[in-house]
């Protein structure tokens, strides 16, 4: 497994909910990690999908395909994701300004961990029309308290780790929530496996948790992977600091 060490960092395109960024940040050039599973949260957070198969935490790597979802290739169109997951993804919305697409899907991508049932999940296709990111949003609250999320992070992370070995990062960082009138503040956690394509792409797997607390406390866990040309992103990460700078 040949890996790379990069982190990088893009910054969010005015994402207006943050959820899950930071990590997932070169997700195809547009957002942070911590700030898009947040997003995700939003987007899925009253859908709750029942009906699905455990996803398997030994199969998410190939030396052909780096970090994968469901044994998907990655850079496929449509149809054949479509038929790789047996899903229809129906129609697809803007997803950053590089022209890349979302489809947010509950049923035929989802997959559970563990046995707890996903809020949701969303793909990603770049602006080539080309299948580039997924991610599997899980809303804890309703299974698990604080104790079993703890238990359950725990008994993935040393699944992944078992399998793939220690990430490459393993970031906390503070995060805060505008919900309403309110503001919800809590922590969030980025664990980032990273492999490099003969192709020259890099594919990254995340795990991603988020405790946020308020009138309640809500717990979610995000896991995500994509796949992008690093020279993109390098472009993109360059072009937004530029623009900071002005």
């Amino acid at each position: 497994m040949k890996k790379k060490c990069i982190w990088k960092k893009i910054a969010a395109c005015a994402v207006a909910v943050c959820l899950a960024a930071g990590s997932m940040a070169s997700l195809t050039g547009c957002r942070g990690t911590l700030a898009i599973a947040m997003e995700e949260r939003e987007k899925n957070r009253v859908v709750v999908v029942e009906d699905v198969s455990d996803l398997d935490l030994t199969s998410l790597y190939n030396p052909s395909n780096g970090y994968q979802y469901r044994e998907a290739q990655w850079l496929i169109p449509q149809n054949q994701l479509e038929q790789a997951l047996n899903a229809d993804l129906g129609e697809g919305q803007p997803y950053s300004t590089d022209g890349s697409m979302i489809y947010v899907e509950t049923t035929g991508v989802a997959a559970s961990l563990n046995g707890v049932a996903p809020t949701g999940a969303s793909v990603v296709l770049n602006a080539d029309g080309l299948f580039s990111q997924v991610m599997i949003q899980f809303e804890l609250n309703e299974n698990l308290n604080g104790q079993a999320l703890t238990e359950l992070l725990d008994s993935v992370l040393d699944t992944l780790k078992e399998n793939y070995g220690e990430p490459l990062k393993d970031v906390s960082e503070e995060v805060s929530y505008e919900e309403g009138t309110a503001t919800r503040n809590g922590t969030g956690r980025t664990l980032w496996w990273e492999a490099e394509l003969e192709n020259g792409y890099l594919t990254t797997m995340q795990l991603v948790t988020i405790t946020l607390t308020g009138s309640d406390t809500i717990n979610s866990m995000l896991l995500g992977f994509n796949c992008y040309d690093p020279a993109v992103a390098e472009s993109i990460e360059a072009e937004q600091a530029s623009a900071e700078a002005e």
